[in-house]
């Protein structure tokens, strides 16, 4: 088998009849992906779920300052330069606002020069002014009201000062809001750092899984922020397990949403009859995998198809290591202490650390990783990066015969048991 590893991929010998299934969507709707993105991304604008394009919405306000709102290079988009290209000659066409290309960082690292030539284009730089969203600079956020939970919603002031806002993103399943894209252009997207803290703190209460939106608190306050923020228009990409755009569906927010959500649950959910005794989980290669920090949806989705006490195995490169201070620090901690957190003492990285102290609380983990042997000790993390060894492992602790599946990109898909 061959497993996106980082930059690369590793090739692991093992015959096929040693997994019982191999967990990979088979609905063929989305499995060859969209022919010509752009012209599928120009009909979605064109005829958009609302039935209002987005050039009349624009033309109907006549906008001076007009917000793109795009993601990071935490997210893959090999598409956006020609997005981009294709949606600033359009809002040239009938308006002559000025374009502000607003990076969505979150809490995230900010670009250099090169990661934005490479993610958006050289050429699409030079027609807009790039704006890189600080969650903790003050002088670059405005207050724009209050959400039910009383605190303010401060997000990125050119943003709040834009007359038409557009958000461009990706809809698949994320670790603790449910799924990706939405919403969550603005929180945690464009946020004061205080509000997506508080957002993200909610990881310990109900409802809180990969592909649940429904009654999950992280999900309902960043849709309410997004509705204070006001999103005009909305872009909302879905990709298949092979990271090919299957699908844009646009206009209203909450509609284009609703419909990505629906069709990114149509291709990429996987059915399984019970759980297997052990688990063989890709996290997707960079930069899916760059850091143990960014690896939990995989991880979450893969524990979520073992037994009790069941064993994960995780092949990820991370070459960033652990990815975030705090939660590395939390991971130190006794599972007990870390589990016992309410909302109110879990702060950014250590929600994180919360998440991987349920998935160890239900499963072994067992890693395939360039991490530091000695960081991994240090962690209590086992590393094993030898097949055989890794196989006898398995016959060790299962001295009987043993169900094992492969998820070759955790980060992808759905579990449905």
């Amino acid at each position: 088998m061959e497993l996106a590893y980082g930059e690369g991929s590793i090739k692991l010998d093992l015959e096929s009849s040693y997994f019982d299934k191999v967990l990979v969507p088979e609905n063929n709707r989305g499995s060859r992906g969209l022919q010509d993105p752009v012209k599928a991304l120009e009909e979605s604008i064109d005829e958009p779920v609302d039935g209002i394009s987005l050039e009349e919405k624009i033309r109907a306000k006549m906008p001076s300052k007009i917000s793109l709102v795009v993601e990071d290079k935490s997210r893959r988009n090999p598409e956006y330069p020609e997005f981009l290209s294709f949606l600033i000659n359009m809002i040239n066409k009938v308006s002559r606002s000025k374009i502000y290309l607003v990076i969505a960082y979150g809490t995230h690292a900010t670009h250099s020069e090169a990661d934005n030539k490479r993610l958006y284009g050289e050429k699409n730089l030079s027609r807009v002014t790039v704006i890189h969203h600080d969650s903790r600079n003050s002088d670059e956020l405005q207050t724009i009201g209050e959400l039910a939970s009383g605190l303010e919603l401060k997000i990125n002031k050119y943003v709040a000062e834009s007359d038409f806002v557009i958000t461009l993103g990706n809809v698949e399943p994320h670790a603790f809001a449910g799924f990706t894209g939405g919403r969550k252009a603005v929180l945690p997207g464009i946020s004061s750092y205080e509000i997506i803290q508080a957002n993200h703190s909610k990881v310990c209460l109900e409802n809180v899984s990969p592909g649940i939106l429904g009654d999950n608190p992280v999900h309902k306050e960043m849709s309410e922020a997004a509705v204070v923020c006001g999103i005009d228009f909305s872009i909302q990409i879905v990709r298949n397990n092979k990271g090919m755009v299957s699908g844009i569906f646009a206009g209203d927010m909450e509609s284009a949403f609703n419909e990505a959500v629906f069709f990114c649950k149509e291709i990429n959910s996987v059915e399984i009859d019970s759980p297997g005794d052990v688990v063989f989980v890709g996290c997707g290669g960079y930069p899916k995998d760059k850091s143990l920090y960014f690896s939990q949806r995989a991880i979450t989705t893969a524990v979520k198809a073992v037994n009790p006490g069941g064993l994960v195995i995780v092949f990820g490169h991370f070459g960033e290591g652990v990815g975030n201070q705090l939660y590395y620090e939390w991971l130190k901690k006794p599972l007990s202490t870390v589990l016992s957190l309410n909302p109110e003492k879990i702060e950014l990285g250590v929600h994180s650390a919360y998440l991987t102290a349920l998935n160890l609380n239900q499963a072994e983990l067992v890693f395939w990783s360039d991490m530091e042997k000695s960081l991994a000790d240090e962690l209590g993390l086992k590393l094993i990066k030898d097949i055989d060894e890794l196989t006898a492992y398995i016959d060790k602790k299962f001295n009987r015969g043993y169900r094992a599946y492969l998820i070759p990109k955790g980060h992808e898909i759905i579990i449905d048991s």
